[in-house]
C-alpha cells in the first residue's frame, strides 16, 4: 500500500512497501542510470562508455584501460632491462676504476723498482770501481 510522506518545506512524494510493485530484475528498470549518455547495462567497458582521458587517449581514439595496462606493463619490462643494463654497467665501470686504480699502483711500483736499479746500477759501478781500484793497488804493491 503506498503511503504519502510530507515533509515540510519539501514536496509529496510517494513511497511504496517493499513488495509492491517494481522489479527484481535490473534489466527491466526504466530510467537506468547512464555514463557520458550511455545507459548501464550489461557488460561495459571504458569504450563504451566513452571514457577518454588524455592519458589514456591514443590518437583521439578513446583507449581500453586494458591495452593501456599491456602497454604499460611492457614499458615497465622495458625500463626494468634498461635499469638491469645500467647496474650492470655501473658493475663495470667499479671493475675498471678498480682496474685503473690497480694499473696506477703498478706504475708506481714501476718507477720505485726503476729507481732501485739505478740506484743498485750506480753502487754496482761504484762496487766495481773500487774492486778496480784494489787491483791496481794489489799489482803497484806485487811489483
Amino acid at each position: 500500500m503506498a503511503q504519502r510522506v510530507v515533509i515540510p518545506g519539501f514536496r509529496k512524494i510517494e513511497t511504496s512497501t517493499p513488495g509492491e510493485g517494481g522489479t527484481t530484475n535490473y534489466n527491466d528498470l526504466t530510467n537506468k542510470p547512464l555514463i557520458n549518455n550511455v545507459p548501464l547495462s550489461g557488460n561495459l567497458n571504458t569504450v563504451d562508455l566513452h571514457l577518454t582521458d588524455q592519458t589514456l587517449a591514443e590518437e583521439g581514439v578513446p583507449a581500453d584501460a586494458k591495452i593501456v595496462g599491456v602497454k604499460f606493463k611492457n614499458q615497465s619490462n622495458v625500463l626494468r632491462s634498461v635499469t638491469e643494463s645500467l647496474q650492470n654497467l655501473e658493475t663495470s665501470m667499479s671493475a675498471i676504476q678498480t682496474d685503473i686504480g690497480d694499473a696506477e699502483m703498478l706504475q708506481t711500483d714501476q718507477k720505485v723498482l726503476v729507481e732501485a736499479i739505478n740506484l743498485l746500477n750506480q753502487q754496482l759501478a761504484l762496487v766495481k770501481s773500487s774492486i778496480t781500484n784494489l787491483i791496481e793497488y794489489g799489482d803497484n804493491i806485487t811489483d
